[in-house]
């Protein structure tokens, strides 16, 4: 059974082989970081729809290179129809990227940070169907609360459950 609604064949591809698993790359993670970050105000579906544009624009979501945007780079972003031209969204990504850079310069990892929440174990939420998703739970509002004190841009805990949700800490 899918958690997806609908028949569109990319969102249901999505929530049955990647929302929910568990990762431990961090270029994923940041993928997801950036698409939730993205979705504030907007349907998962628009930005799903939008995934291989962010890809493409953000440099395949290395943070060496998304960390030395300039202002070239960010009047590229937006001008690029093909990605939510939000201008917040896009600095927000940009210093996400330069803060990462930095966690990993120390031997830190935002895969370690997210872990450490639900002490390294994978949770199952036992979700029958996305309406049974919280909009925000105790867990993402702790841990939005600890990201942005840790300087990462974040849109709300809603955006943190998904994320901590869609890399399989649920």
């Amino acid at each position: 059974m899918s958690l997806a609604d609908g028949d569109n064949a990319a969102m249901t591809a999505y929530h049955d082989h990647e929302w929910g698993f568990v990762t431990t790359d961090e270029t994923a993670t940041f993928e997801l970081m950036v698409l939730e970050m993205m979705q504030a105000g907007l349907s998962w579906q628009t930005v799903l729809n939008k995934r291989a544009a962010f890809k493409s624009a953000f440099a395949n979501y290395d943070l060496t290179q998304i960390a030395d945007f300039k202002q070239p780079e960010i009047d590229t972003l937006m001008a690029n129809a093909g990605i939510i031209r939000n201008k917040r969204k896009i600095l927000a990504t940009i210093n996400n990227a330069q803060l990462l850079q930095k966690w990993h310069s120390a031997g830190q990892t935002v895969i370690a940070y997210l872990w450490s929440f639900v002490d390294y174990e994978p949770q199952n939420s036992q979700l029958r169907s996305m309406t049974d998703l919280p909009a925000q739970t105790d867990l993402s509002k702790r841990i939005s609360k600890t990201l942005k004190k840790a300087g990462l841009s974040v849109f709300g805990a809603e955006h943190r459950l998904l994320l901590v949700t869609s890399a399989g800490h649920h």
